[in-house]
């Protein structure tokens, strides 16, 4: 062979030649990368760079569809499904998941997205499956994620503008049951008539995924299976669960969606899909069974909550509160008391209770991470306490006394949760004041203070004289275990006693109820004590009055022991500019929240909104995990 070449080829070119084919490198081998390549490579997929994964790539070289995908999609999603087996096939099921899942999200196409949902679901559904597959395998997680956001997507209806409640910003998904199209075929769902939570009607159902959060430190997601909604609570039918109408109008529901699939694989060869639609609720079962296995739901909580907050008109609550132009915050039963769920038998209230120009808005950090942790969710229910703070501090502590009785009475009136009965009160600066006067006994010092006839003798309204006991005069309740005080002026703020702040009281305007009590008092001191009722005609003290260190209700107040058996908490800000003696967080002094009655006692560098820091919802945890599991 040689010889025949050297005869036709010129001795020179053939060393050419031969040089040339020497140096060819081998159409196989490797070269280095990056492990950024890498990962891209390995972990890309339809959902998270709009890409298919390497396992479906592989499924469309090794049957030769790879270019005709690219410029035929739907022929090609046609064509893989013709080729599906009855059973098995596992790697064609990825592959026409996650490229339906593709293709609609290119086209918006719904069919294409209920198809990438039910052929996920045929992956998910165990009980079809002949071999056990492997845990750590990535392309499960793919999948669920795959099944969560196909269901969504396929089910989000058109906003029509003539709608009054229609939002064209977002997609808003509609729980009915009937026929879907499939490309291969049609889709029949059965759901109920409507999906009721706690009672109340759920009305509106909005994809979790679709909203960005703001204003909150971490955005809380617990993996699993299920397409993550956010639901509008909507009228309340009937009497609803016990308690349930003390939930909060207009509360945001963490809800979970999942569509349960009859005989996946004969409906996918035959063209005939029916599956029926479950709703799950985060503060219900966090788990469902689907194949004899249990698998953990998916919810985002934290959507939910910044979804509801959003809405609360802070400016009206927080400043018209404050003087006393928002005369009812939350038209609950109880007013001013409200619930983030319904009532839980065996669950510890924590009732958090806002300060001054405060509201429910500033707990949100705090009702985050408590609602996303499943060891404080599973133990405790969160109660809110809010009030018009520029009222008379011993006025809103008489509703909140009044409040809390009423709702364990509700609760639970044959006395049978032992649950009810350790409850733990938070309160942040003149939260916290309203939350000392939860646990002492006032006797009659602050009713001596206004006068000293007794309040007996008072010939006044019935309903003016129960006024007057509720707000000065104060005994332990004997349901609340644990306190925890967040910047709490004990001895009173120096802000409280400027200039300006004294004028902004001032101007508050006090609640019909307080004033014609007021008046109504002064008129029957007038023949006794004169100038006391001149004076309480003239002026009734406000939150911030009673604040100021200088008045005698601060002295008071301090003066009066806690109940020895409530556990008692300090969590103080201050600047750590200064020793911490003299140290402050810009309202309030280390020296006026220190308490010796404190268990624990945390301090922390930040600002007077101590209830949003990091460390201070870390120690509102510990505190929780360990009171949690106290006889």
């Amino acid at each position: 062979m040689l010889t025949l070449m050297t005869r036709q080829v010129p001795y020179p070119a053939l060393i050419g030649l031969m040089l040339l084919l020497s140096a060819c490198v081998s159409p196989v081998g490797v070269t280095p990368w990056s492990l950024d390549e890498a990962y891209q490579e390995a972990y890309s997929n339809a959902l998270s760079t709009g890409r298919p994964t390497s396992f479906t790539v592989q499924v469309l070289l090794r049957l030769n569809l790879y270019q005709q995908y690219k410029s035929d999609p739907e022929g090609t999603l046609a064509e893989l499904h013709r080729g599906l087996r009855p059973t098995g096939d596992e790697q064609r099921l990825f592959a026409l998941a996650e490229l339906s899942m593709l293709h609609a999200r290119h086209t918006e196409s719904t069919s294409h997205f209920l198809a990438a949902a039910v052929y996920a679901y045929a992956l998910l559904d165990r009980s079809e499956r002949d071999f056990t597959p492997i845990p750590l395998n990535p392309r499960n997680r793919i999948v669920a994620d795959i099944y969560n956001a196909a269901l969504a997507r396929g089910l989000v209806v058109t906003c029509d503008s003539s709608q009054d409640d229609c939002d064209s910003e977002v997609d808003e998904v509609r729980l009915r049951g009937g026929r879907y199209a499939l490309p291969f075929g049609e889709l029949v769902i059965e759901a109920p008539q409507q999906f009721t939570w706690a009672g109340y009607k759920l009305d509106r159902f909005f994809p979790a995924v679709q909203f960005k959060v703001y204003g909150l430190r971490n955005r809380y997601r617990q993996p699993g299976i299920g397409a993550p909604l956010i639901a509008s609570l909507g009228r309340l039918s009937g009497s609803g669960e016990p308690g349930s109408e003390l939930v909060f109008p207009g509360s945001k529901i963490a809800t979970t969606l999942l569509l349960r699939i009859a005989a996946t694989r004969r409906g996918l060869v035959d063209g005939h899909v029916s599956g029926t639609l479950e709703l799950y609720s985060l503060d219900g079962q966090r788990t469902v069974q689907l194949s004899g296995y249990d698998l953990p739901l998916e919810f985002e909580s934290t959507s939910a909550i910044a979804y509801a907050l959003k809405d609360i008109p802070v400016f009206d609550f927080e400043i018209r509160g404050f003087f006393g132009l928002w005369p009812q915050l939350f038209h609950t039963k109880l007013s001013h008391l409200g619930t983030i769920e319904p009532y839980r038998r065996g669950k510890i209230p924590v009732v958090l209770v806002h300060g001054t120009a405060s509201s429910v808005v500033r707990w949100g950090d705090l009702i985050n991470e408590m609602m996303a942790d499943p060891d404080i969710a599973q133990r405790y229910q969160l109660w809110i306490f809010t009030y018009n703070t520029g009222d008379p501090i011993l006025f809103s502590a008489g509703i909140l006394h009044q409040s809390l009785r009423e709702a364990v009475q509700l609760f639970d009136p044959e006395g049978t949760d032992p649950a009810l009965r350790k409850m733990v009160v938070i309160g942040h600066s003149q939260g916290g004041l309203l939350a000392r006067l939860m646990v002492i006994e006032s006797g009659t010092r602050f009713w001596d203070f206004l006068t000293k006839k007794s309040i007996d003798d008072l010939d006044v309204k019935p309903e003016v004289k129960e006024e007057l006991r509720r707000s000065f005069f104060f005994t332990p309740l004997p349901f609340v275990r644990d306190v925890i005080f967040m910047a709490t002026p004990h001895r009173g703020s120096y802000a409280a006693a400027g200039r300006i702040a004294r004028w902004l009281a001032d101007i508050v305007t006090l609640p019909a109820a307080t004033l014609s009590t007021g008046l109504e008092v002064a008129r029957v001191m007038a023949a006794d004590e004169p100038r006391l009722a001149s004076k309480l005609m003239l002026q009734i003290p406000r939150s911030v009055h009673s604040m100021d260190p200088s008045r005698p209700f601060t002295k008071v107040l301090t003066s009066i022991p806690i109940d020895p058996g409530v556990k008692v908490h300090s969590i103080i800000a201050v600047s750590g500019n200064k020793q911490l003696e003299a140290d402050d967080d810009g309202i309030v002094t280390y020296q006026s929240a220190h308490i010796t009655e404190a268990l624990s006692e945390k301090v922390i560098h930040a600002g007077h909104s101590v209830q949003s820091h990091p460390e201070a919802i870390e120690e509102i945890r510990r505190i929780l995990l360990d009171h949690g599991g106290a006889d």
